[in-house]
């Protein structure tokens, strides 16, 4: 229960921060007897989770537009200073009217706040430390690691809080993009063991190779927002919608992510 009140009033706190339309709002907070809860913006809508799983694959038309609109709030969140270290289909909600809503920032931290870490660990002993079953691979978790193991950043899933940053999110938001373009997440194990592993060896599959109607300019996005080295994947979310909307537009990639093939 402490722990659920602590994460209830770090979202209250980090989200007063957050005014933006494809954020959502945070209007009050009520006590009750064992705890206390929130009142939301209404959204009339369903999550990106929900979409997919009803869809299968979201067009790519719609998948790049919505990717586009996530990077504005990501970005906006990282010029307030805050990283949010759970983005993935279920912390985004579609509203009727085709809008985007990213929620849940109970895991949210102001970059000061993230401080080192005593040692890295890389193995799959973070699933002891944590405690996990294989049920949980799809769900936020907190403690060494932080975050949703299908979804999050190497970097992550190693527990090494200290190097969560903006290019982690930018890595969360590649993840997304890929489930919305394949329907399925770029781990996709059946064991929390065996996906954590595959995250901190960074071996993802290509969009492509699950959806073969991918356009291979879109692919090379997906995979340089999902490098295991952070250094070398978009170091911002605006230069990862930069692509994106180069795409949209019919407009050849920066040479560093694609080069079309000569004719």
């Amino acid at each position: 229960v402490e722990e659920e009140e602590n994460r209830t009033q770090r979202e209250i706190e980090i989200q007063a921060d957050l005014t933006h339309p494809s954020i959502v709002t945070i209007y009050d907070r009520f006590e009750i007897e064992h705890g206390s809860g929130v009142v939301l913006e209404f959204v009339d809508g369903e999550t990106l989770e929900e979409r997919i799983e009803r869809m299968k694959v979201i067009p790519v038309g719609d998948a790049v537009r919505l990717t586009i609109e996530l990077t504005k709030a990501v970005e906006f969140m990282h010029r307030q200073g805050f990283v949010h270290r759970d983005i993935k289909p279920a912390n985004v909600l579609i509203t009727s009217d085709e809008n985007l809503k990213l929620i849940d920032f109970g895991l949210s931290k102001r970059r000061k706040d993230v401080q080192p870490e005593p040692a890295d660990v890389e193995d799959s002993s973070l699933t002891r430390r944590l405690k996990l079953s294989d049920d949980d691979i799809y769900r936020t978790q907190e403690g060494d690691i932080v975050g949703t193991p299908a979804y999050m950043a190497p970097e992550q899933a190693a527990g090494r809080l200290s190097e969560v940053d903006e290019r982690s999110d930018v890595f969360g938001v590649g993840a997304l993009l890929f489930h919305c373009l394949t329907g399925r997440p770029p781990v996709n194990k059946e064991t929390i063991e065996e996906t954590l592993d595959l995250v901190l060896r960074g071996e993802f599959p290509s969009s492509r190779s699950i959806n073969g109607e991918i356009d291979p300019a879109l692919d090379a996005i997906v995979k340089k927002a999902l490098v295991k080295d952070r250094e070398k994947r978009f170091q911002t979310a605006h230069a990862l919608r930069e692509q994106l909307l180069r795409f949209q537009d019919g407009v050849p990639l920066d040479p560093t992510v694609y080069r079309e093939p000569l004719t």
